[in-house]
This record gives C-alpha cells, structure tokens and sequence, in this order.
C-alpha cells in the first residue's frame, strides 16, 4: 500500500539523511506512521528537534497513525519537543518516560493540572512555552509547578490569567532568563498585583514580555515597596496599558534599565516619546509607537523605529518631515509605519531618503505609492533598499 506524501517525505528523510538534526512537520496529515517512526530512530541518530504543527483541526486529529511506544522513543532522544495541539499527543505524553535529553518543550490547548505529570519526567527542562485557556487555576499546581528552578525561559500565552498567582511562580525560579505572560481576556489586573509581579522578577531576568488587556500600572501608597525592573533587562515588551498610564512611573522603571536595547510599546505620547528617547541611549529598537509627532530630542543610535497603528490624520507628509528632521532618523537601519498611510506623499519618500542615509528596510502600511515612485526613492541610496509596500487599505 502507498504511503500518503507526507509519511513518504519523512520515511525518506529518515533513509537519506543521517546528519538530521531538526524536523518540522506542519500541516502533515498521517506523518508519523510506525514505519516513517523507524526510519527516523534508526536513520537520523543526531535528531535533536521535532515540531508538530497545523493549522486546521484534521491535521491534528489524522496526524498521530504511529505507535505511541514508538513515538516516545524518538522523543526520548530529543532536546527540543513542539506539539501544537495537546490533545492530538496527549496518550503519548502521558505515558511519557524519563526524558533526559529534553531541554525545551512547548504546548498548545493543554491544562495545567495535564503537564505536571509528563513536566516531572523532563529533568533538565530549561524552555517552556505554553498556551491555554487558564493559568494557575489552582494553588496546588501552582506549587507543584513552581519547583522547577531549572527554568530560564518561561511564556505563558492564556485567554485568562490570575495575576495574584504570577509572584509566587516567579519566586520559586531564580535562573529564569526570559519570561513572557500574555493574557487575551478583557481582564482587569489591579495594579498591586501588576508592581507585585514586577517586584518579584528574578533579578538576572534580561527579557519580559507583559500583556494584558486592561492593566493599571501605577504603584498606589499602600501596595509596598516600589517596582523596579531587574538591572540586566535587554528587551521589554509593555501592551496593554491603559491610555493614561503613570508616564513618570513608567521612566522611573525604565531607568532601572540602563542596558535596554529593545523595547516595544501600545501606547505613546508626544511627550513620553521625546523623554523616552533621551532617556534610553542604548536602545535600538522600538515598535508600537502609535503617535508619530513632535519627536524632539533623540538619539543618532537608533537602528530601528516601527510606528504602528498611527491613524490616518497622524501620519503626514509634515509628521514624517518632523521625524526626518530629529538626530532619531539618522542612525536607523530600519522603518516601519503603519496602520493607514494613505496621505503620504512622494514628498514622505523624498523626506525619508535625506533624513535616513543609512536605511536598509522601509515597510509601509494603506499607501498608495505607485511603482515609480518607490523605484525613485530607491535610486536615491547608493546602497540596496528593500521596500515593502502593502498598498491602500
């Protein structure tokens, strides 16, 4: 009987190619079978990572036809284990045996209370990255979790999140590294708990990611000691604040921070944005700025600027001859600016080709340059200009 294309592809992999060290298998219905599984085990010994992935329901449901003993063989030998849908591998997992070889994991639609068990049987596990519909949903797997000191990376993308039960967690892991928490419920998070997890962040954390819906950063009296964000951060991602967050709260933060090189933002200010630029010498990059006026003092040593979601009547010819204009422009690699930039002009392009000598990549988002037009903002570099143009929305 023929093997489907997929079964085929890996079965061949396995015969063919014995320096294998990755396999992604996205959208595979039927990939794994025991045959494609024993070629795999017996043919690509170096095999270190195996991704598993769809994005519709009947990969997943039609991509598991192997042996389960045979599965868990091949993810012994692994260090690195990504499975998008939990349900598709949990009679697997759950009767996983000890994996010593597995440093990352990752895993989609799974409840916590599922993971402790196959987690436990991953004793050099260092990268975890989750997403569920609910996070520490209860205090014994709260606890139970929180052992695994191990971690240094940690991202947790749920629909709902108790923020109270984040600091604990945080706690109980002193060599994590990166952490990520995403919630995407219409949530409120008291601004205890929001300086609560700050003040809890191990303190050789170099990369945090915070996102929730609605979220009040500024630190009340009354709510302890203040937040400060750990010395060594390099990247910090911010979303969902509120419209009017604390802005001074937020530089005192940031201050803490004299090493950020990367910092994304939802929301900013004609004011905060100037001080944020002066204030942050070392950054080079920034994304999400959604208000592209007035930029003020900056610093030549910024690489990258993506301005997104800016509205129609903020993105101007005169708004880009502004940013053009300021010391930002002349150091950046790279320019993104979007959401609507339909009342740009050639005059824009003219303004960013002698404002930005260095630029390397320019991304516009609703515009409606025509093809000389870019083609001549191109010439006007004595170097390769790449230009993504997505046209009027």
């Amino acid at each position: 009987m023929d093997q489907p294309p997929a079964q085929l592809a890996v079965t061949e992999a396995g015969r063919s190619c014995p320096g294998l060290l990755e396999l992604r298998l996205v959208d595979c219905r039927n990939g794994l079978s025991d045959e494609s599984l024993s070629c795999l085990l017996t043919g690509c010994p170096r095999l270190s990572l195996l991704q598993m992935d769809s994005r519709t329901a009947a990969c997943d449901a039609v991509g598991w036809s192997c042996s389960q003993q045979l599965l868990a063989e091949q993810v012994c030998r692994l260090a690195s284990l990504s499975v998008r849908s939990w349900s598709s591998a949990a009679p697997m997992l759950r009767d996983l045996p000890e994996c010593p070889l597995l440093t990352s994991f990752a895993t989609c639609g799974a409840e916590l209370s599922n993971l402790l068990t196959p987690l436990s049987r991953m004793p050099e596990l260092t990268d975890l990255r989750l997403r569920c519909r609910n996070w520490c949903r209860s205090a014994s797997d709260l606890q139970l979790l929180g052992g695994a000191a191990r971690l240094r990376c940690l991202r947790i993308d749920s629909r709902f999140v108790d923020a109270a039960s984040v600091p604990p967690l945080l706690a109980r892991m002193p060599q994590l590294r990166s952490f990520r928490l995403k919630s995407s419920a219409r949530v409120f998070v008291l601004d205890c708990h929001a300086c609560a997890i700050l003040r809890a962040l191990p303190a050789g954390l170099t990369d945090l990611g915070l996102s929730f819906e609605h979220a009040d950063w500024s630190c009340r009296a009354g709510v302890g000691p203040p937040a400060v964000l750990p010395p060594n951060l390099r990247r910090l991602r911010l979303e969902g604040l509120p419209p009017r967050a604390d802005q001074l709260r937020l530089m005192e933060l940031l201050a803490s921070c004299p090493g950020l090189t990367f910092l994304t933002l939802d929301f900013c200010t004609d004011d905060l944005l100037p001080a944020l630029l002066s204030r942050l010498p070392p950054c080079a990059a920034w994304a999400n700025l959604r208000r592209l006026q007035s930029l003020g003092a900056a610093t030549p040593d910024l690489h990258e600027l993506r301005a997104h979601r800016c509205s129609r009547r903020s993105l101007t010819d005169e708004a880009v001859a502004d940013l053009c204009a300021s010391p930002v422009a002349r150091g950046l690699r790279r320019l993104s600016l979007s959401f609507d930039c339909s009342q740009l002009t050639a005059a824009s392009l003219a303004s960013i080709a002698s404002g930005c000598p260095l630029l390397t990549r320019l991304v516009l988002a609703g515009s409606g340059f025509g093809q000389a037009d870019l083609q001549a903002f191109r010439l006007s570099f004595e170097h390769c200009v790449t230009v993504t143009n997505h046209g009027p929305l």
